[in-house]
């Protein structure tokens, strides 16, 4: 190493300075120790680059002190095989991110599926009777068709429907049973029927207006 070959004193920190008397003498320091001008001028070939005629200094980069650092210290195959780990740790740290993101994402989407069984459990499907909702489906369907068959049953008892029809016929069955005994089982049968009609009627209503 640089400080090894001229007997210096490895420091964290590194002071270089050069003095020049009045008279014109001059004297080099490294981490206030003297040294020779030729000694100085090797450390700062390490440690500064030149380049062209505005002498940018890469020492204003913080990775190239340490590279720097590193070169001084001896360090070029440790720092060359850190790197590499390091690259490696970085890639290793991004593909386990990228394995937590899509643990996640399974864990959510199981946490929904399981929200989804447990509500088609509640529901108790297997107990539905399928049939019964297919015959209101279909009953839903036609439901302009089944008002106008309970509209007619309807009008069964309407004015001048059967069922005043047959009331009047019935009226003229009482007046004439004497004449004739065979009436008064018309009449039995006949009341029977009105009776039919009527509950037809009503019946009809209901559902009609369900």
């Amino acid at each position: 190493m640089f400080f090894e070959e001229h007997d210096l004193d490895f420091e964290k920190h590194l002071i270089v300075r050069r003095e020049i008397s009045k008279e014109g003498k001059s004297r080099c320091f490294i981490n206030d120790t003297p040294v020779q001008l030729s000694v100085l001028r090797s450390l700062t070939v390490l440690l500064i680059q030149i380049h062209s005629q505005y002498n940018t200094l890469e020492l204003k980069s913080k990775s190239y002190q340490l590279e720097l650092i590193d070169i001084l210290a001896g360090l070029e195959k440790e720092r060359t095989a850190f790197s590499a780990d390091f690259k490696e740790l970085s890639n290793l740290n991004r593909l386990l991110a990228k394995k937590q993101d899509e643990l996640s994402n399974i864990l959510q989407a199981q946490d929904y599926n399981l929200f989804v069984l447990s509500e088609l459990k509640s529901l108790r499907l297997d107990a539905i009777d399928y049939s019964f909702i297919e015959s209101e489906l279909s009953r839903m369907e036609n439901s302009e068709n089944l008002k106008a068959v309970f509209s007619q049953l309807i009008s069964l008892t309407d004015e001048n429907g059967i069922f005043e029809q047959l009331q009047t016929i019935k009226g003229s069955i009482d007046k004439n049973t004497h004449l004739d005994s065979n009436l008064n089982a018309i009449k039995s049968r006949l009341d029977v029927v009105l009776l039919e009609l009527k509950d037809l009627s009503n019946d009809s209503l209901r559902h009609l207006d369900n």
